[in-house]
Order: structure tokens, then sequence, then C-alpha cells
């Protein structure tokens, strides 16, 4: 969607025990719906968490929903109204250049000369999430080079790609066709720049759609399905997904807390896919799933 001219947040400090329950709380609430959920570092032994709205939520219902589970009081909620840009640049001119397997991620500011063997990509945030600094991304990075070991895919697809990092990463490191589709014009347009710095614009096509609208569907069917957004989502799309692999193909699945492994897990499967392996930072994880291969057709004897 495209950002509203302004947003609720609501921020709370955690102990770092309380962290994946308070974040899975504020995922699933719906008094509205959060369009980001974040935590990162407050100062050491605390974590702070925040939820983005697009409606002013609830706040004594919000404060329910975050005691439930929890044996002390919920921690304090401030609740106020931002502008887009104040979720979105946070301290980038700070961030360090991250690398995963071959693949490094750097800043304008961080910018310098890296071995020729790697994979240098030069991400700026701008208004949309993914610098590869969250543990979500470098997940996805991993998994996406070690499925590449196996395979070597023809057609990929990032689905709500954000600043596109993940699309880049695959262009350069495969031939395949992408695909990067967001539902965020504001994404798109910055994925669009960080392809054109990158000399892959030709290589990656970019769609601002919701979810597997037709218009991504129509790109498939996909040998590689990269997907790093939050659980509800991906649980509702779960049979398109499906639906949209190749034979054969594999689904990269992150935005997730380790306790929504389970439920991810039984809506895959009953989907028709096969959970090959998990990979885990911290309390996040990707999952990555595998859709079998068409069975033979019987011969009469």
């Amino acid at each position: 969607m495209a950002l509203d001219p302004e947003h609720w947040r609501v921020s709370l400090a955690a102990r770092p025990e309380e962290e994946a329950l308070l974040l899975a709380c504020l995922e699933a609430f719906d008094a509205p719906e959060p369009f980001a959920v974040m935590a990162s570092e407050a100062e050491p032994g605390v974590r702070r968490l925040e939820a983005l709205f697009a409606e002013e939520p609830d706040a004594a219902a919000l404060e329910a929903a975050l005691a439930r589970g929890l044996e002390a009081p919920p921690p304090a909620l401030v609740l106020d109204l931002v502008p887009p840009r104040d979720w979105v640049l946070v301290s980038q001119d700070r961030l360090p250049a991250v690398r995963v397997g071959r693949v490094v991620l750097y800043g304008r500011h961080a910018a310098r000369a890296f071995p020729p063997n790697l994979v240098a990509l030069e991400i700026e945030a701008g208004e949309a999430f993914g610098t590869g600094h969250h543990e979500t991304t470098r997940l996805c990075l991993a998994a996406l080079q070690d499925r590449l070991r196996k395979s070597r895919p023809r057609k990929i697809l990032d689905l709500g790609c954000g600043t596109a990092v993940l699309a880049l990463a695959a262009a350069r490191l495969t031939s395949a066709a992408v695909t990067a589709s967001d539902i965020d014009p504001v994404a798109i347009a910055t994925a669009r720049e960080n392809c054109r710095k990158a000399g892959l614009g030709p290589r990656v096509r970019l769609l601002a759609a919701k979810g597997l609208a037709p218009a991504v569907a129509a790109r498939g069917p996909f040998d590689l399905v990269l997907a790093n957004i939050l659980a509800r989502p991906l649980v509702a799309m779960m049979t398109g997904l499906s639906r949209a692999l190749a034979p054969g193909a594999a689904l990269i699945l992150s935005g997730l807390l380790a306790e929504q492994e389970r439920a991810l897990a039984a809506r895959a499967r009953a989907a028709g896919l096969v959970r090959t392996h998990m990979m885990r930072e911290g309390e996040w994880i990707a999952l990555v799933f595998e859709k079998p291969q068409r069975k033979a057709p019987r011969r009469d004897e």
C-alpha cells in the first residue's frame, strides 16, 4: 500500500526473554492490524519493540493482548503519531556493511573496494525496508545461497521485495529471470533505484502488486520463491504460493519467529509442500519447502 501522510507507532521496552512473546502478540493484534513489527537493541539488556499502524490502535486492547502469557505486568506502551519517514531512515549512516556467504550489502557511506569473489550490492532503504541488517534478511540470503548449491532456477520470485535486496542477490548469483513484487509503490520505487545502481535493471522485473496478483502469477511458475514478510499473510497465501511453484521448486519463507514454525509448516503441508530444513538466528527463523516432482503416469501392463 502507499504510505499514508502519517501513521501511528506503538513502542515499548522489553527484557530479551520477553521479546519473542511480545513480538508475536504485536503481530497477531488486529484492532487494527499492524503493517510492520520491528525489534532493536535500546541498550544492553533492553530491547525496543515497535509496531506501526495505518489507523490508531486501541491502546487498552493492545495492553491486554500483551499481558497474556507474561508473569509480570506488561511494559508501558508509548503511542504516538509520526510521519512516514520516521521509521525508515533509522541511523542508516551508521550501519556497517553486512556479509552473508558471498553476498555483501552496504550503504553508500560504507562503499569501498570489495574482493572480486564477493557479490557486493549497494542497498539504500530510502522509504522501504531491507538493508540486510535484520536477522530475517540474513537468513533468506543464507537459504538462497544454500539452495543455489543444489539447483539452478530459471525463474525466481521475490515476494514482498522491499528494497529488492533478495532479488538483486538472486540476479547476481544466477542467470534466472527474476521478478520482484511489493504491495507498496514506494518500495518499488526504491527497489528500482537499487536495481539501476547495481546495473541489474534489465534483469529484475519489478511489479507493484498485492500478494500473488494475476500480474505476478503470470510470470510463473517459479523455480524458487523468496518471501520475507509476516507470518499471517504467508499463511493466507500458502495455497497460492504452492500453485505458483513449478514441480521440484523451492519456497523460502522468513519474517518468522521460531514459535510460528509449527503453524507455517502445517499450512504448507496442507498445501502439498514438503519442509526440507529450517535456519535460525536468535528468535528468528527461515523455513525452506519443496514442491514434489510430478509422479510419472502409471502404465497399464
